[in-house]
């Protein structure tokens, strides 16, 4: 047992050493991305709730000098780094950082009772120095948080699929599957998918109407909140 929890701090920790080393320095610079994103979670300390183009909590936020809204959810994750940490690179960088060690760790959930653990540390290792998982482990943006919340999808529905689901098993995914949706471009195709398959899911497993009753309402709302952004972009 305390091998195991050895083995599996390692596994986290390892990872979390070599994703914050000079991170404020590798990548060199500072993408246009992750300043806007810095740039408009700031904005929203300091007045209160308000963007840089003088929107009360948008749900997408309207780039600056624009009228495209490419950045979302990811802006209010940022924001209380920023209030614990300061207005600095290292701040809006360090989420990816744990949104790459949170789904390593999904990956290891998911991988447990698949194969043996010895080739979960292994790809584990593998995984923090691939050179796509590092960079995107270091900037800014959206990437490993949408990569995080797919993951966290599909391990719930895996849930869901091995054990028996009451209301908050439903309400749980129906609200991952918002976050999906809210979190970066794609989730906006992915997320609508991924509801329809959940739905089903909980057909086949005739569960009680209430629970799929909730589970379509809550996803129906989040769809509607999303029209102004289709809105706009038309």
């Amino acid at each position: 047992m305390f091998r195991n929890f050895l083995l599996v701090s390692l596994f986290i920790i390892i990872p979390f050493c070599i994703f914050t080393y000079r991170l404020e320095k590798n990548p060199p610079g500072f993408f246009i991305d992750e300043a806007i994103n810095g740039y408009e979670a700031y904005s929203l300390l300091q007045t209160g709730g308000y963007s840089s183009n003088g929107e009360f909590l948008p749900r997408f936020f309207l780039n600056p000098g624009e009228k495209i809204r490419n950045h979302h959810l990811f802006i209010y994750i940022i924001t209380p780094f920023l209030y614990i940490l300061g207005l600095k690179e290292f701040a809006v960088r360090l989420p990816s950082v744990f949104f790459s060690i949170g789904l390593l760790y999904l990956i290891y959930l998911l991988l447990n009772r698949r194969v043996s653990k010895k080739s979960i540390y292994i790809a584990a290792f593998f995984w923090s120095v691939t050179s796509w998982v590092f960079l995107t482990s270091r900037i800014g943006m959206e990437f490993t948080a949408s990569a995080f919340f797919f993951t966290l999808v599909i391990y719930l529905i895996d849930y869901i699929y091995r054990k028996e689901v009451n209301l908050w098993n439903a309400i749980i995914l129906s609200l991952v599957l918002d976050i999906l949706f809210f979190i970066y471009a794609p989730g906006k195709i992915i997320a609508p998918i991924l509801m329809i398959f959940g739905y089903f899911l909980l057909r086949r497993k005739k569960y009680s109407g209430k629970i799929k009753l909730v589970y379509v309402l809550l996803n129906i709302l989040i769809i509607l909140l999303s029209l102004s952004y289709f809105i706009d972009s038309s």
